[in-house]
């Protein structure tokens, strides 16, 4: 920390690294680690339509520039004659630390040091000794101890850079906090906006309703029981209230006849994890995914193309049988099989003809052994490809698809962008438009879920989940944009999204921009509403909501090839035949938000110079 006598920008660069390390758990030793902070909102403005300007948010005691722009912490930092004290949430935040957790009293999170080094720090209430590496043991003693105030642990600039390196200077003369984080993208949302950028401040976990994002776990047998209920308690924490859970292997290749027993009985403490799922308000899908081990591992042998002898089916609704019964009231869907036209070699497809006579027998019994259970069908991966396209157009067009709740396709796993399978990118909407029409052509009446959404990045593939295919990897921060993207345009057509791949802790960037757009879009519906843009590219894209409130929102980026450094389209976009009273900008990737400038002099509402990234950022209007 430099205090200086006047107001000066600091030349000190903090540098951050993402860490990348695969955690299931935190390292914070804290029993109530699970809670979630509570935060205040940042203050609500009004904006005047008279002179076209964004009404001053009230400045704080103590001014705050954040990478040049000035911003406008949730809780005022605060100087007592020696330190100055930081939200320390926030700032972590702000610092991309990961796996956050505290309860107002203390506080935690996970960060990589310079030298690529993964730690976790810690501080508490009236303790004059926090951590800058609960891992290693390593404490450091200060004169002073944090507090709290507001629901918020205040923490000192010295604390900060003990952990993170030398990011702040303070001017006393100007009574000015100046922080410099490299490589942090910071700008404002509109040209010719003095409106300061404040901290996109998330509700609640406890708070969330049905983000209509789920992620994926399966083959959960093979760890401990305990180690899936730790896990559990960070589902909602990272934008989850749905999830994929399955005790048996998903996939053909990760198939191990020890744990045959699985397809017997579900273990009582693995119960216990369904259950306490169904406590937490996760919506839980189980894959009855059948691997016939005990009949393999007792001299049978089962023929590549599955489900074609009625012995083996008859195996199959014996399993399917004894699954459903004993979990009966804790699975909210089950979906029947996964991926049924993939991996042959692995005893997992299954022949169009003969998935459509499974389902027509599997689902009565699933309904007979649990009513209120919904049943997802088809799950179909390789869409793009004329073999997987002619697999689903069957499954699509049966008398089957009659009896499910909710049909699955995989469409959201194969990394298409702008710079990759482009067709299949920017024809993505007419695609699913085919899909929805052709079942509901058939009877079909439910749910659409796009499924295992993952943009792979260099790391993911090469490390963290290496994988055989054509497939093409960004760098984390793109791969996160494009994730960004299809969230929005599934959302946009009222279709739920599954991920896979995306784990938070392994692959923080992308997990970062998938919670907070679950938490920004929870509840939201797609809203029709007439927007016009006018911009410097032609390749603008958009979709409008609206909450439970009656809010309005338009999510809304430049849909060109994204880069690392987003650069910025500025655009004009007008509101026909409303007139609003305030609007602001959210920036889900970079967790900024400021308040706009509008326009409703002559009748509509008009959003002039508004900077358009490669990545949606959304306008709320109410």
């Amino acid at each position: 920390m430099r205090y200086t006598k006047q107001n000066r920008k600091t030349g000190v660069i903090f540098t951050i690294c993402i860490c990348v390390v695969l955690l299931c758990m935190s390292a914070c030793s804290n029993d109530s680690g699970s809670e979630q902070m509570a935060q205040a909102a940042s203050p609500t403005v009004a904006v005047t339509v008279e002179n076209d300007t964004p009404t001053a948010i009230p400045e704080p005691e103590m001014k705050v520039v954040l990478n040049g722009y000035s911003y406008a912490f949730a809780h005022d930092p605060k100087w007592d004659g020696k330190n100055v004290w930081i939200p320390g949430e926030e700032m972590l935040r702000l610092l991309e630390a990961a796996q956050i957790d505290g309860d107002g009293t203390w506080l935690c999170g996970n960060y990589t040091d310079a030298e690529g080094q993964y730690k976790n720090c810690y501080f508490s209430q009236d303790s004059t000794s926090y951590a800058t590496d609960t891992i290693e043991n390593t404490f450091v003693e200060s004169d002073v101890a944090p507090f709290t105030n507001d629901g918020t642990l205040f923490i000192t600039e010295t604390m900060i850079e003990n952990v993170f390196g030398e990011c702040m200077t303070y001017s006393t003369n100007e009574d000015t906090l100046v922080i410099t984080i490299a490589d942090k993208q910071i700008a404002t949302l509109q040209q010719g906006n003095d409106a300061s950028l404040s901290f996109l401040t998330l509700k609640p976990a406890t708070e969330l309703k049905d983000t209509r994002i789920n992620t994926l776990v399966s083959f959960c047998i093979s760890s401990p029981a305990e180690a899936w209920l730790s896990w559990a308690d960070r589902l909602k924490q990272d934008g989850f209230t749905s999830v994929r859970f399955t005790t048996n292997a998903i996939d053909g290749p990760a198939v191990d006849l020890s744990y045959a027993f699985i397809e017997e009985s579900i273990p009582d403490d693995y119960i216990r994890v369904f259950q306490y799922l169904d406590e937490l308000g996760i919506e839980t899908k189980f894959h009855l995914s059948f691997w016939d081990m005990n009949f393999r591992l007792n001299g049978g042998t089962i023929d590549h193309h599955r489900l074609q002898d009625d012995t083996e089916v008859e195996r199959y609704l014996a399993y399917v049988e004894r699954i459903v019964t004993q979990l009966k009231g804790l699975i909210d869907i089950y979906s029947l099989w996964n991926e049924p036209n993939a991996n042959y070699d692995f005893y997992q497809y299954i022949e169009a003809e003969d998935y459509i006579n499974m389902a027509e027998r599997a689902i009565p019994i699933i309904r007979h052994a649990d009513p209120e259970a919904k049943i997802a069908y088809a799950g179909t991966c390789d869409y793009l490809d004329e073999g997987g396209h002619e697999y689903s157009t069957k499954l699509l067009t049966s008398n089957a698809i009659t009896l499910a709740d909710i049909l699955e396709v995989h469409t959201v796993n194969n990394d298409a962008s702008p710079s990759f399978r482009s067709e299949y990118y920017y024809g993505y909407v007419e695609m699913w438009n085919e899909i929805k029409a052709l079942a509901e052509e058939h009877g079909f009446r439910g749910e659409y879920v796009a499924d295992e959404l993952n943009y792979r990045s260099v790391y993911s593939l090469n490390v963290l989940q290496p994988e055989n295919g054509p497939y093409h990897p960004y760098e984390p921060e793109v791969a996160a944009k494009y994730i960004g993207r299809m969230i929005v345009i599934n959302r946009g057509m009222d279709i739920s999204i599954g991920t896979s791949g995306t784990d938070a802790y392994g692959r923080p960037v992308e997990g970062h921009m998938i919670r907070n757009l679950a938490y920004l879009m929870d509840g939201w519906e797609a809203e029709p509403l007439i927007v016009t843009v006018e911009a410097q590219s032609d390749q603008i894209r958009q979709y409008t909501f609206i909450d439970d409130n009656g809010s309005r929102y338009v999510a809304i980026w430049n849909d060109g090839e994204a880069e690392v450094m987003s650069m910025d389209t500025v655009c004009r976009i007008t509101v026909n035949g409303m007139q609003v009273a305030t609007a602001e900008a959210w920036d889900p990737f970079t967790s900024l938000k400021q308040s706009l400038m509008i326009d409703t002099s002559k009748g509509n509402t008009v959003l002039d110079g508004i900077l358009l990234k490669d990545y949606p950022i959304i306008i709320k209007i109410s």
